[in-house]
């Protein structure tokens, strides 16, 4: 599967890369269930179907998760900004049903970090906007308060020029508390708001054949691997031989 991460502080395409294998994504994938090709319709859970022993259900979750991490992997396309997210498996319905999992936990993780910072800013705000209100609150108190003191003000340009002091800051209060009480309303949306923070590019494709190309390069370095193995303990082995006889 393919998609595209819209690059924010803290959620950029290395981000999403890196939480694909994340373990809290891993045990929640394998904790859902699962049809295999040869089930016939009925699902399964990960741990049943690779076979782990596990009395508690959770030990077995556990156990699929760590096996799983061996399974998904991601690469990222720095021009394009997409990251791609791939699953093998020895089933290619499996792998399927695991990548179109691990797409729909990454973007319900995502939309719960955005709601959670969207409830965070609207909490802010609301108390930046009750501050604001007091403030006003008190400035308007002491306009009036001067005015009933100083009822013929405008005969003192002394008093006239408190009265316009204190004027404007009443107007400041007042607009602060209405630019402030805007953004209330605004977050209030973004609150509700479902946004849209995996944009999906290529959703998850059925393989027609098996990776043989993969599995191919895989068995060759195990078998260049374990002639290496072999040469050396050969090596070892005749080395002490020869220490033996010179003995």
């Amino acid at each position: 599967i393919s998609l595209a991460a819209y690059a924010e502080f803290s959620q950029s395409i290395v981000f999403y890369s890196d939480l694909a294998d994340a373990r809290a994504i891993l045990l929640a994938v394998a904790g859902d269930q699962y049809a295999t090709t040869d089930s016939r319709g009925a699902k399964r859970t990960l741990a049943q179907i690779w076979k782990i022993k596990a009395k508690d259900p959770r030990v077995g979750a556990s156990l699929a998760a760590d096996k799983l991490a061996g399974s998904v992997a991601s690469s990222i396309n720095t021009r394009s900004g997409v990251v791609r997210i791939s699953v093998e498996t020895t089933d290619p319905l499996l792998s399927q049903q695991i990548a179109a999992n691990v797409m729909n936990e990454l973007d319900s993780w995502s939309r719960d970090r955005v709601h959670v910072q969207a409830v965070a800013e609207r909490d802010f705000i609301q108390q930046r906007v009750d501050e604001a209100r007091a403030e006003m609150d008190r400035s308007e108190e002491t306009v009036r308060n001067f005015l009933i003191q100083n009822a013929s003000y405008e005969q003192s340009p002394q008093l006239t020029i408190t009265h316009e002091r204190l004027t404007r800051d009443v107007q400041m209060r007042q607009q602060i508390y209405t630019a402030l009480s805007q953004s209330l309303e605004q977050a209030k949306i973004e609150e509700v708001r479902r946004p849209v923070t995996v944009n999906i590019v290529e959703t998850p494709s059925y393989p027609i054949e098996p990776q043989r190309s993969e599995a191919l390069r895989q068995t060759l370095l195990g078998l260049v691997g374990g002639l290496l193995v072999g040469v050396v303990i050969a090596m070892l082995m005749q080395r002490a031989g020869d220490i033996t006889l010179a003995d």
